[in-house]
């Protein structure tokens, strides 16, 4: 399961590992592109499986997939380095 409050005890328990403020979490603006980036990111990602390895959170596994995939998308269409063979295969 894909929870928001994974990502608010991500900021609770690991405060300087990540890229999410409280000011992300609070979601005023959803089409804020600058919210999806830093959810999304590469520490932020490596953050929640720190959490699930640590045992210190529930099952974020789902949480987890659920960024991959919204990374992978961003990639897709907005990646300036990334090969139109990475592009079909990122889809």
């Amino acid at each position: 399961m894909a929870l928001w409050e994974h990502l608010r005890f991500l900021l609770q328990l690991l405060a300087h590992e990540h890229d999410i403020t409280e000011t992300v979490l609070a979601r005023k603006d959803r089409q804020n592109f600058e919210v999806v980036m830093r959810c999304c990111s590469s520490k932020t990602r490596a953050g929640m499986r720190k959490l699930r390895e640590a045992g210190k959170s529930d099952d974020t596994q789902g949480t987890e997939a659920w960024l991959e995939t919204i990374w992978m998308y961003l990639l897709a269409f907005f990646g300036r380095k990334v090969s139109n063979a990475d592009r079909v295969r990122l889809l």
